[in-house]
């Protein structure tokens, strides 16, 4: 009995003793997974962290990208702009200019020669007020050659109506010094239908600027939508000039 007694606690302490070192083995697992579930995690957080930063690095990489896209395109247009407007004003400044005086005197010889006598007369006279002739005498030059590309015989046209209005102050001086009622109201009755003859002219002179003013239309109309239709290669075609403009930037020398 006792002997009996004797092995049953011995029993009971092995068992106690496994029993023990099970759980503690058990908790040391458990810790240990709850260790490195918790390592897990804050290596997952930190992936998260990375990859938000790339994320972030990325788009600040697209953000100045665009930034750099947008400042060479405005430069481009500011550059394209400023290229005009000296143009335009190049034009402007050629326009202004008088023609050169052999060249005026020419062309008057050829088209105004009731001019001659005047201006020969003005050059001796006034020297300044010569010149301020000739400078307008080039408009009208500028003017008759203009028209003349578009349709020559409304640039002969031109020439008429300018000689019908030096015909027509001559005869304002003739009228002011008529004698007469009688041969007022001719030189009047005469000097209207000179005006309506220089009406006619200057409005076919408007008409056919209209008419080339139409034609312009027609033709920005035409290239709008020939553009609308061509909208996604021209958008292709931009992209890659801008993406390609990126790519050298990247590969300039330091």
């Amino acid at each position: 009995m006792k002997r009996w007694l004797t092995t049953g606690l011995v029993c009971a302490v092995f068992a106690a003793f496994a029993l023990c070192t099970r759980t503690q083995a058990d908790d040391d697992a458990e810790h240990q997974d709850l260790g490195e579930r918790r390592e897990r995690r804050r290596e997952a957080a930190r992936e998260r962290r990375r990859d938000r930063e790339h994320a972030e690095e990325r788009e600040r990489d697209r953000a100045e990208h665009r930034a750099r896209a947008e400042e060479r395109e405005r430069d481009r247009l500011e550059e394209r702009e400023r290229d005009e407007a000296e143009e335009r004003e190049g034009e402007h400044a050629e326009l202004r200019r008088p023609l050169p005086e052999a060249e005026v005197l020419a062309f008057v010889s050829k088209h105004q020669p009731y001019r001659l006598a005047e201006l020969k007369e003005l050059k001796a006279k006034d020297p300044e007020d010569y010149h301020a002739e000739l400078a307008e005498l080039s408009g009208f030059i500028r003017e008759f050659r203009e028209i003349r590309e578009l349709a020559p015989d409304l640039a002969d046209s031109l020439v008429a109506a300018d000689r019908l209005e030096h015909q027509c102050e001559a005869l304002v001086d003739k009228i002011r010094a008529a004698q007469s009622e009688q041969q007022h109201a001719v030189l009047k009755s005469r000097l209207r239908e000179m005006l309506g003859e220089v009406f006619e002219l200057r409005l076919k002179q408007r008409e056919l600027e209209v008419r080339h003013l139409e034609r312009e239309m027609r033709e920005i109309k035409t290239l709008i939508e020939r553009r609308k239709q061509k909208k996604q290669r021209i958008v292709e075609r931009h992209l890659e000039e801008l993406l390609a403009e990126h790519e050298e930037e990247e590969l300039e020398w330091w």
